[in-house]
């Protein structure tokens, strides 16, 4: 990617537009919308336009599928990055969720790079939160869009904070384990969460880096994998087929000619002069 030049001053300090319409955060947040909640009312500031954030553009993209176990795929990973040559670049940066496995690949092969936990799965939780907290759907909204502008804005501690005050209120002690079916998970999940990625979350800073801060081209790309892979009526019956597809698929959309590259050199391709037998021998 080619990022933007490093500023001394936030950017985008406000919360975008984008993490202010209801059904969009619904939908990333994979739960029901708020009812009543007007998107054309939502977003209010002095600007005269929306807060958007610009992240780095993209130069070329080439990704990496498999089925292998975190430890085989973080090996996939780094032998790719290298091939890229990622590490001679000014600013490098490894974006993933909380899943533990994620980030010991990147303790194990990445630890120069940028740690930074996907701001789209911290809106997952926030909403989630929200939902819990509140008893009607204005109300959550309007919680919602406190936590988030904080959390965009860096102010995780705060966040936390304000959580785990609402779960003691509620009687619900910071070493509490609650079970799933508990209204209240979802907020002791949230200060949990914030908590385990806080060190990853400096938003603000990585915005004054020109770094990028979700995985939204990512979550596309599984997306585009996941349309081979994963297609109506599809079965895998033996896993060597569908790591053979993932390898194809991967190659398919990677944009630096490997599929390609495949394909004129592999065995029986009928236009590769090949040395007869015996010379090869």
């Amino acid at each position: 990617m080619s990022a933007p030049a490093i500023v001394q001053t936030d950017p985008c300090p406000l919360l975008p537009e984008t993490f202010r319409r209801v059904a969009h955060v619904a939908q990333i947040a994979e739960m029901a919308a708020f009812s009543g909640i007007s998107s054309d009312t939502s977003y209010e500031t002095s600007e005269t336009s929306p807060a958007i954030y610009e992240g780095p553009e993209r130069v070329l993209r080439t990704c990496v599928s498999s089925m292998a176990c975190s430890d085989d795929f973080g090996e996939q990973m780094h032998r790719e990055a290298q091939r890229r040559r990622f590490g001679e670049a000014a600013r490098r940066v490894f974006i993933g969720d909380g899943l533990a496995w994620n980030w010991s690949i990147w303790q194990k092969h990445f630890k120069t790079f940028t740690p930074i936990l996907d701001f789209i799965h911290a809106i997952q939780y926030l909403y989630a939160a929200a939902a819990a907290w509140e008893t009607d759907d204005s109300a959550r909204w309007t919680r919602y869009l406190d936590l988030a502008e904080a959390v965009w804005q860096g102010r995780v501690d705060e966040v936390v904070a304000v959580i785990r005050s609402a779960l003691v209120n509620r009687g619900v002690a910071e070493a509490d384990e609650l079970p799933d079916e508990d209204p209240l998970r979802p907020l002791a999940d949230a200060a949990r969460y914030f908590t385990n990625n806080r060190d990853r979350m400096d938003y603000p800073r990585y915005r004054c880096q020109g770094l990028p801060i979700t995985s939204s081209p990512m979550e596309s790309l599984i997306k585009q994998i996941n349309q081979r892979v994963k297609g109506t009526e599809m079965f895998w019956l033996q896993p060597v087929g569908a790591e053979a597809i993932l390898q194809i698929r991967a190659a398919s959309l990677s944009k630096d000619g490997r599929l390609q590259d495949y394909l004129s050199q592999r065995p029986g391709y009928p236009f590769t002069r090949r040395p007869p037998l015996a010379l090869a021998s």
